[in-house]
């Protein structure tokens, strides 16, 4: 009879460590492929930055004529008499009095929330205030009303509620009357500076860098507000496409 060797004698924990040997890399590269979709799950979708607490916050602050300076914001966003203009994100409706007053009543404001609540008390704010020129509507985030046009779109501290903001923007744009402007203003990153948690602001280049993304015009940076920094964002490929179709038929 034939013994076998020891040294070829395979013991359990040696088989069970070839085993894993076998199975770590395939184990490893689906642990990275889950790791990179919730990546990218997470940069994708974004939205629902602006708190509750944030908005009522903004709404009792009795000094935010002092810093939001809404007359000089309008006119430096190009909101004048005729205009048709949409609150993106209206919260407590601050600016509906400003903007109904500045578009006349040959203009129109279209206020725009997500929540049925907040929809609900801006309009009976409006309602309240006589704003016989603002209507108030309740559409899914990144949308707007109707299928019109307008000449501009502002979102004011609003910008953070865009889920998927390249193909939000995208979708505003298309709503743009041509050499329209989108009008985004937030909260500037300087934990120095009185406003909402770190947490639900926006940098200003954040929102460029998707801005360009969706087709929109190079940006105009203004440095009229003291807490938050202000973008213009003109439709300018719109404007162009616009001048060509016209070009065409002539």
């Amino acid at each position: 009879m034939v013994l076998a060797s020891p040294l070829f004698v395979v013991s359990p924990q040696r088989r069970a460590g070839e085993a894993w040997l076998r199975t770590a890399p395939a184990l490893w590269c689906a642990l990275c492929a889950l790791a990179l979709a919730l990546l990218a799950s997470g940069c994708a979708r974004r939205g629902k930055v602006r708190t509750r607490a944030s908005i009522e916050a903004l709404a009792e602050d009795p000094a935010r004529d002092n810093w939001q300076l809404p007359a000089q914001l309008l006119a430096a966003a190009g909101v004048g008499p005729g205009s048709v203009v949409v609150d993106w994100g209206s919260g407590d409706g601050y600016l509906l009095p400003h903007l109904s007053a500045a578009v006349g009543p040959e203009g129109r404001v279209f206020a725009v929330e997500f929540e049925a609540d907040v929809v609900e008390k801006l309009r009976g704010r409006v309602q309240a205030s006589k704003l016989s020129n603002v209507s108030v509507h309740a559409v899914a985030e990144g949308e707007l009303p109707g299928t019109g046009l307008f000449d501009r779109i502002l979102m004011i501290d609003a910008y953070g509620e865009l889920a998927e903001p390249v193909g939000s923007l995208e979708r505003i744009r298309a709503r743009l009357k041509a050499g329209g402007v989108l009008v985004v203003a937030g909260h500037k990153p300087d934990a120095a500076l009185p406003g909402p948690p770190m947490q639900e602001r926006i940098d200003a280049e954040t929102v460029i860098a998707e801005a360009r993304g969706a087709g929109f015009g190079e940006a105009k940076a203004l440095g009229l507000l003291p807490r938050q920094w202000l973008l213009l964002l003109p439709n300018e490929v719109a404007a162009a496409d616009d001048a060509d179709a016209k070009a065409a038929g002539e």
